[in-house]
């Protein structure tokens, strides 16, 4: 199960975004798991991955930003599960994305989904 979450925000914003994918595999399984969190200028990030997953926030100028990402996914054989999701929220503006994907492949099963959400100026989505 491959998870890529970005949430970027700028300029008193507020972002969160939650994903899960819950996943046991029983052959041939790996875990590799980045996470890279970059604050500036009275800003607060926390970034937790487990599992599977890359998650990425980036905070300038007095944001806040979130990024949870779980992975819990049950495949016997030759399972993929790949989710991308991106939050974008610029200018006083609070943005949630949350994704949960919970997927039982017993053979060759891929399943794909981007979310893209991105807000601006003093807008919530």
């Amino acid at each position: 199960s491959l998870s890529n979450s970005v949430s970027m925000s700028e300029s008193l914003s507020n972002s969160v975004s939650m994903s899960e994918s819950l996943s046991n595999s029983v052959s041939m399984s790996e875990s590799l798991s980045n996470s890279v969190s970059m604050s500036e200028s009275l800003s607060n990030s926390v970034s937790m991955s487990e599992s599977l997953s890359n998650s990425v926030s980036m905070s300038e100028s007095l944001s806040n930003s979130v990024s949870m990402s779980e992975s819990l996914s049950n495949s016997v054989s030759m399972s993929e599960s790949l989710s991308n999701s991106v939050s974008m929220s610029e200018s006083l503006s609070n943005s949630v994305s949350m994704s949960e994907s919970l997927s039982n492949s017993v053979s060759m099963s891929e399943s794909l989904s981007n979310s893209v959400s991105m807000s601006e100026s003093l807008s919530n989505s």
